[in-house]
């Protein structure tokens, strides 16, 4: 009985788990741990200058795209980087948004992630869900796993005030697939499973008392 129970407490964390999103890692070596392939976009590519908006671009192994109009020169390739601005402020006080940013990716993939050197309230989305890049001024990376597959990531701002920029600079995008996860279903009839073993369990211990 013992046994049954810790089972259907294992398969509760489970389910619980399958659920949760976007997983967020600050440590690439830990997040390349939990793939089981990956590809890397390196931006060693002639620097493009401003790409221009409404247009899809090629950049090695991704495609990217943005609706908006630039007056900052932002978003472009540049010294082997990618450097975007999402929501610009002149110096004179006013504005341009470039966001959202949108890579598309070969294929299908559970993980993506990224070396950003520079970034400031920039937001990134995949799978459904959206989460905050860390703002920080050195070289740190930054990487998502997804419980649902995604073909594309959007990278945009959150800011809400007029007297700063959201921009990033990012190398080395990095994606990939996990180990197969089971559907949540499979997890719903585990647990109906474990319910039902619960249930003979204690029925038997009560007639073996009787």
């Amino acid at each position: 009985m013992k046994h049954i129970l810790l089972a259907g407490l294992v398969s509760l964390s489970f389910v619980t788990s399958a659920q949760a999103g976007l997983i967020t890692f600050t440590d690439r070596a830990t997040w390349e741990a939990q793939l089981s392939a990956f590809q890397t976009e390196s931006f060693t590519l002639p620097d493009t200058g401003t790409l221009a908006a409404n247009v899809t671009h090629t950049l090695g192994l991704v495609t990217f795209s943005y609706p908006g109009v630039s007056s900052q020169g932002f978003p472009q390739v540049s010294s082997n980087q990618f450097v975007g601005d999402v929501w610009s402020v002149s110096s004179g006080g006013g504005t341009s948004e470039t966001g959202p940013h949108t890579f598309g990716l070969p294929s299908a993939v559970t993980a993506v992630g990224a070396d950003f050197s520079s970034a400031e309230r920039s937001t990134l989305t995949a799978g459904g869900m959206t989460v905050t890049v860390p703002t920080d001024s050195g070289v740190q990376f930054f990487g998502v796993i997804s419980d649902t597959p995604f073909s594309s990531f959007v990278l945009d701002h959150n800011q809400t005030a007029t007297t700063n920029n959201d921009l990033f600079i990012m190398d080395n995008l990095s994606f990939g697939n996990t180990a197969a996860v089971p559907e949540p279903s499979t997890f719903a009839l585990l647990g109906i499973g474990v319910i039902a073993l619960v249930g003979y369990g204690v029925r038997r211990s009560r007639q073996q008392a009787a």
